[in-house]
């Protein structure tokens, strides 16, 4: 599933022309971006939860020349399944890769799995 598709899902469901479905699907999208841009937790009950996780500065190093490099402090989106759906997600042996954006499907999965992957992926919460 992608946003095309989940547009056209909201339109044939909710009796709305193309335009009004893509309308709600990009308002969702851009007030749930726009809260994470300010530091806050968005919540979706029975699917996901997204968050700033900060990091503290810490030495790395370069894998190239092995030099110590000073990696400063940084904040980075992150989520987390609730409980139902990781129990979905792990019964279908879907792996995701959140910080990564890898998504791999190992089953067929339903749309609703889809739908919460194209979500993730298309907030453009990964660095």
């Amino acid at each position: 599933m992608n946003k095309i598709d989940l547009i056209q899902a909201l339109k044939d469901s909710n009796d709305l022309s193309k335009s009004e479905a893509e309308t709600v699907v990009n308002l969702f999208f851009n007030k749930m971006a726009d809260a994470l841009a300010e530091g806050e937790r968005v919540e979706i009950r029975g699917l996901c939860s997204f968050f700033i996780k900060k990091y503290k500065a810490y030495t790395g190093r370069n894998p190239k020349t092995g030099e110590k490099v000073k990696v400063a402090p940084k904040k980075l989106p992150s989520m987390i399944f609730d409980a139902e759906a990781a129990y979905l997600m792990n019964s279908l042996c879907i792996v995701v890769s959140v910080r990564s954006g890898i998504v791999q499907k190992k089953k067929d999965t339903p749309d609703v799995i889809n739908a919460m992957i194209f979500l993730v992926i298309t907030l453009k919460i990964f660095p």
